[in-house]
């Protein structure tokens, strides 16, 4: 399916980000989501120049989910050779996360849709 946005994305000019979460199965590990940004790479026939960390377990994601998370993010990133530009959490997170725990900047996101399973 990634492959289909081949002719709709420009391949230089642009940031490409690859959203990284550990927590996700498949790139749980460094190794792994450095594999899987390399073959997104290879479908899309882009390269990827920033990761955005991600760390999340969906609303029941806690700060030391984050804590925990973002360090195999950033050697995912290291791996790969590219910069970790942003780290995405809630706000409700992003306001409990202790001050100066990442040099990374924090993009804090407020939800407005619940999932059905969510209540």
């Amino acid at each position: 399916m990634v492959g289909s946005l081949r002719e709709h994305l420009p391949p230089e000019g642009v940031e490409h980000l690859f959203v990284m979460n550990p927590y996700r199965a498949g790139t749980r590990t460094p190794e792994e989501a450095a594999e899987v940004a390399r073959a997104v790479e290879e479908a899309v026939g882009v390269r990827i120049t920033g990761v955005v960390s991600n760390p999340h377990l969906g609303r029941e994601t806690r700060p030391e989910e984050v804590l925990a998370g973002h360090p195999v993010v950033e050697e995912g990133a290291r791996l790969l050779s590219i910069p970790v530009v942003f780290l995405a959490c809630s706000r409700e997170v992003a306001v409990s996360l202790p001050r100066g725990a990442f040099s990374t900047p924090i993009f804090a996101m407020d939800f407005f849709v619940r999932m059905p399973w969510e209540g």
